[in-house]
């Protein structure tokens, strides 16, 4: 059986900001609060980079032109359960940690709400 940790939104893109997300990220509330750049996977595949000291959690992947908003999750490397609206569920990997701590994959792509 899979033990369940639980886990808070500690930090979520502005309501303006989030109307111009076209994706979203789950990343470590630790690593939004270190200052430092991180590495967030875009769906294109590629990196984005986010300079955790703007506090804005939203950035956009230079390649494709995507902006991703970031929810800051607290509870460590792991992975937020997810629902669609038709029912399909999953699991999406909270980024931000090292690699060697946690696999990466791409942002989630959801509808605004």
């Amino acid at each position: 059986m899979k033990e369940t940790q639980e886990r808070r939104i500690t930090s979520a893109p502005s309501d303006l900001d989030r109307q111009r997300c076209q994706s979203f990220a789950y990343v470590g509330s630790e690593p939004l609060a270190s200052g430092q750049t991180l590495q967030i996977h875009c769906n294109c595949g590629q990196m984005a980079s986010y300079d955790s000291k703007l506090g804005t959690n939203v950035c956009q992947c230079e390649t494709c032109g995507t902006v991703i908003g970031m929810y800051g999750v607290s509870g460590g490397p792991g992975s937020v359960p997810y629902r669609t609206a038709t029912g399909e569920t999953g699991e999406v990997p909270i980024q931000g940690y090292p690699e060697d701590e946690q696999p990466q994959q791409p942002a989630w792509s959801a509808p605004n709400p």
